[in-house]
């Protein structure tokens, strides 16, 4: 089988075809070094300032609207995980936002370039929650050909440890999330042939814990577990207070694929938590907000959906002249 930089640079000459769509990758934050020389690995002990995030659409927000105070109206906003991190920091961090919707046309090439530009924006951690999803879902595997098998799809995952290796090679924490069961959203936005089975997903939930327990670098992130409970009718707690069911409903998108601002929260929440209770990440941390309202407000000046869902329903229901500022 050919090397993995084969592997590379064949999917990377997708990039600008797949689908017919040029990928690019913004990036949100500066970006010293180079690609041939990486940053040197961080101190265990050093303050947690920089924080890179990269992955698929989750991560970069696909469609994630919202209404958001505007003077004394309101306007449509949107938002990503970088930004929510960034919010829930009081700004104490520099995210640099490398995540793109657009990573399904072409995960290896796209990934290998994500990370490329994380390392040069020498990051104190990497987070990459849905990183490698489309490692396992899609049909673009190894070498670009199309995934059709479990085999496709774990061999298409190993490409994916590969380019993720990099990181923690360079000495950087890496937050990496395992893969949730999106079965609900094939024959929707996705097709069915991109969803693996079941027993593929678990498959792959079982390799990506195993290859992350060789590697003390790497922490997984439980998004399988994550997206169980969002599907499920349990309580969801956040920051230790529970979700009314009005709030619960909104945090997905109705394509059951895709997370809300509400469900980008709950995530930021977790992923605090999980690295306020690691002991080489809890106490370089800056000081950091999950309170549902509290971040829901520092993004939208509301302390929910629903809230922003009835005051723009009175707005729209006021009669015109009234003198009531309208929305933008």
């Amino acid at each position: 089988m050919p090397g993995f930089a084969t592997t590379v640079r064949r999917a990377a000459a997708i990039l600008a075809v797949s689908a017919g769509i040029l990928v690019t990758i913004p990036l949100q934050a500066s970006v010293p070094g180079s690609i041939a020389d990486p940053p040197a690995g961080k101190a265990g002990t050093a303050p947690i300032r920089r924080l890179a995030t990269i992955g698929a659409s989750a991560t970069a927000g696909f469609n994630v609207y919202f209404w958001r105070v505007d003077g004394d109206g309101h306007v449509r906003d949107s938002t990503n995980l970088a930004k929510l991190l960034r919010a829930s920091s009081g700004d104490e961090l520099v995210v640099t936002d490398l995540g793109t919707g657009q990573f399904f046309a072409n995960p290896a090439g796209i990934g290998s370039m994500a990370i490329e530009r994380a390392l040069r924006s020498n990051p104190d951690i990497v987070v990459g929650l849905d990183f490698l999803f489309w490692f396992c879902f899609g049909t673009v595997g190894p070498e670009a050909t199309r995934m059709r098998t479990m085999e496709d799809r774990l061999a298409m995952l190993e490409v994916g440890f590969e380019l993720l290796e990099r990181i923690e090679d360079a000495g950087i924490p890496l937050v990496v999330g395992d893969i949730p069961d999106m079965s609900a959203a094939g024959g929707g936005i996705m097709l069915r042939s991109q969803v693996p089975s079941p027993r593929t997903i678990e498959r792959a939930n079982e390799r990506i814990h195993e290859w992350a327990s060789t590697r003390p670098g790497i922490r997984v992130f439980p998004l399988a577990g994550l997206q169980s409970l969002l599907e499920s009718n349990d309580p969801i707690e956040v920051d230790g207070s529970a979700l009314g069911d009005a709030e619960r409903r909104r945090l997905l998108q109705g394509d059951r694929l895709h997370p809300t601002v509400g469900g980008l929260i709950v995530m930021v929440d977790r992923l605090v938590d999980l690295m306020q209770d690691d002991d080489a990440l809890g106490g370089r941390l800056p000081s950091m907000t999950t309170r549902y309202d509290e971040l829901m407000r520092r993004v939208s000046g509301f302390p929910s959906l629903e809230a922003q869902e009835d005051h723009v329903r009175r707005r729209r229901a006021e009669p015109a002249g009234s003198g009531e500022a309208v929305e933008r």
